[in-house]
């Protein structure tokens, strides 16, 4: 018998005592006992947490920084994403097939394969979204979107990111709203010179008198040979020009000067690869020092498509077509047979050096001549860049301060523009200054270099 001492004397506790006092205590560790799991599955759940969230903002760092350190970058949808059937040379990031894991597939250049990087791990209960974007068509940001997303469909957590490509070439995003772009291709080294394809540069640039002026269309000191004409300003932007088109690769180019016609002399027409002849194509750029004579554009355009023709047939492989011309006044003159109005001249040969073929127009800015002028630019565009068997990007250059001079100009980019066929398009800028022309040519050349990427591309 248990006992206890009360007043001095001896009692034993009752069964009744104990009872109570075994079911307090029973009562006091069960408490213990819940709380102690509580606080374990608490301290596991904050541990968990705390490791969804650190995944996702390492996973997140590393996307960013290849993203911020590639020199091309697309985004793909659903459709143009397998994982089993990677492209060579790129690496990627993107969910795997049940979205338990963000993985990031490098290439192994020694093994010819890709491999397997886990960024985020699988955590029981957890799914992970992952999608990019970019808000403008033409923009190098590159946005995307990672979260981490629990078995109510809760975001446990959730990152957005918008940043810069700071050494992209091509940001190109083929996601939408209905079909977004769930996975990220991207290189961080150049095209490997043997996929580059070869490129073909016509540039067609105006010497008529008017390029003697200033850009407001005034007659200046000294005419072309003034720093300020829009003869030399036109040069020193196209050397610039030159150089850009020379960090792509493999680009070919030939100057067509033109006035009152585009008839070739010397080494004007030849196309020169820039790796190997850049100082004979700057030699022929500044040789244009002379402005003089009337706006024969037409007649530039059909002496750059046959450039672009005889280089498609001379040889094999990609080939990137591309011409870009440079005017500061409305056309005045136009190629013709010499029985005119029997017909315009598309033939390969000068204008005035046969029997046969003449110059219309008489350099005044009237209205038949003007009317004339286009009417032969949309033949020359119908007829050959459209119909052709070149498929040419034309890019249309007005070179004026003064709005009046350049009027026409926008439709001539119309005329290069087929319908059907997307290869074959036109687009017009305009240049009121130095630096805006600077910035007309770097804008070119980025979209060559962007075609080019897309040739070497992920989808090709």
């Amino acid at each position: 018998m248990i006992e206890r001492v009360i007043n001095g004397k001896r009692k034993g506790f009752t069964l009744v005592e104990l009872i109570i006092v075994l079911a307090i205590m029973g009562m006091v560790f069960s408490l213990a006992g819940t709380m102690l799991v509580f606080s374990t599955k608490s301290h596991t759940t904050v541990e968990q947490e705390y490791q969804i969230q650190s995944d996702i903002r390492l996973t997140s760092q590393v996307i960013s920084n290849f993203i911020r350190q590639s020199s091309a970058i697309f985004m793909l949808n659903e459709v143009q994403f397998d994982s089993t059937n990677l492209k060579e040379g790129w690496d990627y990031f993107s969910l795997n097939e049940d979205g338990t894991q963000v993985i990031q597939y490098r290439w192994d250049g020694s093994s010819n394969t890709h491999v397997p990087n886990v960024l985020a791990e699988s955590t029981p209960g957890l799914l992970y979204s992952l999608s990019f974007n970019k808000t403008e068509n033409d923009s190098l940001l590159g946005g995307f979107n990672l979260s981490a997303i629990g078995q109510s469909g809760n975001v446990k957590v959730g990152i957005d990111n918008e940043l810069g490509a700071l050494n992209s070439v091509v940001v190109d995003n083929t996601g939408n709203a209905g079909n977004p772009a769930v996975a990220l291709a991207y290189r961080v080294d150049d095209i490997p010179d043997p996929s580059k394809p070869r490129i073909s540069v016509t540039l067609v640039l105006d010497k008529s008198g008017s390029m003697a002026w200033n850009l407001a269309g005034y007659s200046i000191t000294n005419g072309y040979n003034n720093p300020n004409s829009r003869l030399s300003i036109m040069r020193d932007r196209t050397l610039d020009l030159i150089n850009e088109l020379e960090s792509i690769g493999n680009v070919h180019v030939a100057v067509v000067p033109f006035d009152t016609n585009a008839n070739k002399n010397g080494n004007y027409h030849n196309l020169y690869n820039i790796d190997e002849h850049k100082a004979t194509i700057d030699d022929l750029v500044n040789g244009i020092n002379i402005a003089q004579g009337g706006t024969n554009i037409g007649d530039g355009m059909r002496r750059a498509y046959y450039i672009h023709e005889g280089f498609k047939n001379s040889n094999s492989g990609t080939m990137l077509h591309y011409n870009i011309q440079l005017m500061d006044g409305n056309p005045t003159y136009w190629s013709r047979y010499d029985d005119w109005p029997n017909g315009y001249y598309y033939g390969t040969g000068n204008i005035g050096n046969s029997t046969d073929t003449e110059v219309g127009g008489s350099g005044k800015e009237t209205e038949s001549n003007m009317n004339s002028s286009m009417d032969y630019i949309e033949s020359v565009g119908d007829q050959l860049y459209i119909l052709g068997d070149v498929q040419i990007k034309t890019f249309v250059i007005g070179f004026s301060g003064n709005e009046d001079n350049i009027s026409r100009l926008s439709s001539i980019a119309g005329h290069v523009t087929s319908d059907t066929n997307p290869a074959i398009v036109g687009q017009y800028y305009k240049a009121s200054s130095s630096e805006a022309l600077e910035q007309v040519y770097r804008d070119i050349s980025r979209r060559i270099e962007m075609d080019a990427w897309h040739i070497f591309g992920p989808n090709n």
